[in-house]
């Protein structure tokens, strides 16, 4: 609230798992997390997709160019 910031994300496919990793990788470009919170953001940020049969089939996260 300090910034003056406000952040607002629409995703089209429908599901929230783009947008949480959206979400999660802005606030952390933008220092909204302590430090010591950051290993529990990561998985929020590259979140792993996993199968019913249990096992991982790939990884939501941001695009390269967010990246940087």
């Amino acid at each position: 609230p300090e910034r003056g910031l406000g952040i607002a994300v629409k995703i089209d496919d429908g599901a929230t798992r783009a947008s949480t990793a959206a979400i999660a990788h802005l606030l952390a470009w933008l220092d909204g997390f302590r430090p010591d919170a950051m290993t529990a953001v990561d998985t929020l940020r590259f979140a792993e997709i996993t199968a019913a049969a249990g096992g991982t089939t790939g990884r939501v996260q941001p695009a390269r160019a967010w990246l940087t």
